[in-house]
């Protein structure tokens, strides 16, 4: 009986789409991600296999990660399981990003469409490469994501300018508030060094007549 209360908490468990919750930070990322990749599946076939193997060992991995819920001795070997998928996920973003550079190289743009839209591209890894070769391959028809890339290029251009005006702006202040004082530092020395001439020429002046008035 106990064994059947086992089967169906796990089997409601997997209807209501939640996850394990040991190592939560990691398998979330990866759970939650995972209809994202069936999806990619279908749009990318000359992957498709790999991306499936993910998907079924995934899916056993978060099976044995309900299991350790109720057998913490298998905590372990839940998180190294959770480390191999997480490997092979690692494995498929980089490789898409690979055939993200093949397709520029190729001037693939229905690929690199195709890849910029499944939303598994880092575009703010690779915005630098990816802006320059879609200005000059897409004169018509858009790509929403990177219009937004683009967009934001646009406004870190501007908000660079900007602050490189007001730093410019700041340095001039500077140098001019340095003058200022170097000139009011003038000032005072030639007024000191004339005080100076004075006192000299009173003293001289004083002393030739305490030497008359001797005579």
């Amino acid at each position: 009986m106990f064994k059947f209360f086992i089967l169906l908490f796990f089997s409601l468990t997997l209807l209501f789409g939640a996850n394990p919750a040991p190592y939560s930070n990691l398998g979330d990322e990866i759970y939650n991600s995972l209809e994202d990749y069936k999806k990619l599946s279908q749009q990318l076939p000359e992957i498709e296999s790999i991306i499936n193997s993910y998907i079924n060992n995934t899916s056993q991995v978060k099976k044995l990660g309900f299991e350790a819920e109720a057998k913490p001795e298998l905590s372990k070997r839940y998180l190294l399981a959770l480390r191999e998928v997480d490997s092979e996920r690692q494995m498929i973003l980089t490789q898409l990003n690979a055939s993200l550079y093949r397709a520029m190289d190729n001037r693939d743009k229905k690929s690199f469409t195709k890849l910029i839209r499944s939303h598994f591209i880092d575009l703010d890894k690779v915005g630098d490469d990816v802006i320059p070769f879609y200005k000059k391959n897409f004169k018509s028809g858009t790509i929403e994501e990177i219009e937004s890339l683009v967009k934001n290029e646009n406004r870190y251009k501007k908000d660079a300018k900007r602050a490189n005006k007001e730093y410019t702006k700041r340095v001039e202040e500077k140098r001019i508030e340095r003058m200022r004082e170097a000139s009011v530092e003038a000032d005072r020395s030639r007024e000191d060094a004339l005080n100076r001439e004075v006192d000299m020429q009173r003293q001289e002046i004083n002393s030739m007549m305490e030497n008359e008035l001797i005579r």
